[in-house]
C-alpha cells in the first residue's frame, strides 16, 4: 500500500520536473561575461536501478548536470546554431559537463519502483562554456537582461479586496489591467517576461509550503517567483479609486495608485521601489478607473524598466573621474546601500553604474579629489551588513571586494 508520504513527495518532484518541461527554469546572472558569470539551473536526471542504489543515485545526478549545462547553453546559442552544429556542440558539452558547474544542490531527491530521480540547482560557469564553445568555432551570444515575473495585485473600483493570480483557489477575474501594460514596455525594452498563465493548471505545486497573500512576504516571493524561473520579482498593488473633483454634472476624475517594489529572487531582499500616480476623467466610472490604473502602470513600466537596464546593462564609460570594479558573491542586493554611501561622500559629484551582474559590478564617480583620497574616505565609511576590501589603487581605478554578508545567506527552499 502506497503512504501518504509518497505522495507527497511526489507531488513535490511533480511540480519540479513540470517546471523543468514548461518554464525558463534557469535564473541567468546577466551582464558581461566574465569570470564570476554564472547561471543558476534547476534540473532533473533519472536512472534505472539495477544493483546498488547508490549508483543509481550518482548517475541521476549526473544526468541531471548534464541537463543542467545543456540548458544553460541554451541561452547562448542561437537557436539556428544549435541543430545545424548539433554534433560540436554535443561534443564541447557532454563530454565532461562537470567541468562547467561550479557547484550543486539536491533539492528533491525520490526512489520509485525501480528507478532513481533527483532534482538539482547547479550552479553554471557560462563563461567557461562560452569559452569552450568559442574555441570550437560556435559563436556564443551572451543574455543580458533578467527574466521577470509580475505579481501585482489589483483592487478596482468598488472591490473589497485584491485580485491577485497567485492565489488559491484561482480567480476567474480578468487581472490583466496592470501588469499587462508594464510587461509589454518590459518586453518591448528586451527583458524577458514569464507568463503565469503557462503555469496555471499547475500553480498549487509551486505554493507547496508558502503562504501566499494578496500582499506576500518577501522571501515567499521570492522563493515562488524562483520556482517559476525568474530572477527578479516585481511585487505590488495596483489601485483605482474615485477622485475629488467633478467635470460638470457628469463626469469626474478617477486616480491610479501603482506601488512596486523590485525583489531579488536569490536573496529575497528589495533592490528598489517605485510609486506611481495617474489621473484619468470619465462619465462611467470603471472604464475611466481601469484607464486610471493602467495608465499609472505603464508610466511605472517604463521607469521601472529603465531603472533596472541601465543597473544590469550599463552604460558607456564616461571621460574621466575613477572608475570603481566591485567583486564579490552575490553583491547585487548590497550595491544599492554602497552606492548610497559612495554618493554621500565628500567630493563626489555623481556616480553612475556602467556594468551590472549578480558577482561583479562596476561604477564610475565623479569625484574632485586622487583615487587614494577616495579609497581613504570608503574606508572610512560603515556599510552595515557587509565590507570592503580595497585590492587595487591606480591613477583613475579602484579594485575592490565585497566581503560576504555574514548576517544573511541565500535564500533557500
Amino acid at each position: 500500500m502506497i503512504s501518504p508520504a509518497f505522495f507527497k513527495h511526489w507531488k513535490i518532484f511533480l511540480a519540479g520536473l513540470l517546471a523543468l518541461v514548461a518554464a525558463p527554469w534557469f535564473a541567468a546572472e546577466a551582464g558581461a561575461q566574465d569570470a564570476s558569470d554564472t547561471i543558476t539551473v534547476n534540473a532533473s536526471g533519472y536512472s534505472r536501478i539495477y544493483g546498488n542504489i547508490s549508483d543509481a543515485r550518482a548517475a541521476a545526478i549526473a544526468e541531471s548536470i548534464r541537463f543542467a549545462v545543456l540548458r544553460a547553453a541554451e541561452d547562448l546559442l542561437p537557436e539556428d546554431r544549435i541543430s545545424t552544429d548539433f554534433d560540436a556542440v554535443s561534443r564541447v558539452l557532454q563530454g565532461n559537463p562537470g567541468q562547467f558547474v561550479r557547484d550543486y544542490r539536491i533539492l528533491r531527491e525520490l526512489q520509485v519502483d525501480r528507478s532513481y530521480r533527483v532534482l538539482i540547482r547547479a550552479t553554471v560557469m557560462v563563461d567557461r562554456i562560452q569559452d569552450s564553445l568559442s574555441a570550437a568555432g560556435l559563436h556564443t551570444r551572451p543574455r543580458e537582461l533578467p527574466a521577470m515575473l509580475f505579481m501585482v495585485a489589483e483592487k478596482h473600483l468598488g472591490d473589497a479586496e485584491y485580485r491577485y493570480w497567485w492565489q488559491a483557489p484561482l480567480p476567474n477575474n480578468d487581472l490583466s489591467t496592470a501588469t499587462s501594460p508594464m510587461a509589454g514596455v518590459f518586453i518591448n525594452e528586451g527583458f524577458t517576461v514569464i507568463d503565469p498563465h503557462q503555469f496555471m493548471g499547475y500553480i498549487l505545486f509551486f505554493h507547496d509550503e508558502l503562504s501566499l497573500t494578496d500582499t506576500p512576504a518577501d522571501y515567499e516571493a521570492a522563493i515562488f517567483a524562483r520556482r517559476l524561473g525568474a530572477e527578479l520579482v516585481v511585487m505590488g498593488t495596483a489601485e483605482a479609486n474615485q477622485g475629488e473633483h467633478r467635470i460638470g454634472d457628469d463626469a469626474r476624475t478617477y486616480r491610479g495608485d501603482v506601488h512596486l517594489r523590485v525583489i531579488d529572487t536569490q536573496s529575497g531582499r528589495v533592490l528598489t521601489t517605485l510609486r506611481e500616480e495617474r489621473f484619468s476623467i470619465g462619465k462611467d466610472p470603471d472604464p475611466a478607473a481601469r484607464n486610471a490604473m493602467a495608465d499609472a502602470a505603464y508610466q511605472a513600466g517604463i521607469r521601472l524598466s529603465e531603472r533596472i537596464k541601465t543597473l544590469w546593462t550599463g552604460e558607456e564609460t564616461p571621460v574621466g573621474g575613477i572608475t570603481i570594479s566591485i567583486a564579490g558573491r552575490g553583491i547585487l542586493p548590497n550595491l544599492e546601500q554602497f552606492r548610497r554611501t559612495v554618493s554621500g561622500l565628500t567630493n563626489i559629484a555623481s556616480v553612475r553604474t556602467l556594468r551590472l551582474s549578480t558577482d561583479k559590478a562596476t561604477l564610475w564617480v565623479d569625484f574632485r579629489g586622487t583615487p587614494d583620497e577616495l579609497a581613504d574616505s570608503l574606508l572610512k565609511q560603515s556599510y552595515g551588513p557587509f565590507g570592503i576590501n580595497i585590492l587595487k589603487i591606480s591613477a583613475d581605478y579602484l579594485e575592490i571586494e565585497m566581503l560576504r554578508d555574514l548576517t544573511s545567506e541565500t535564500l533557500t527552499e
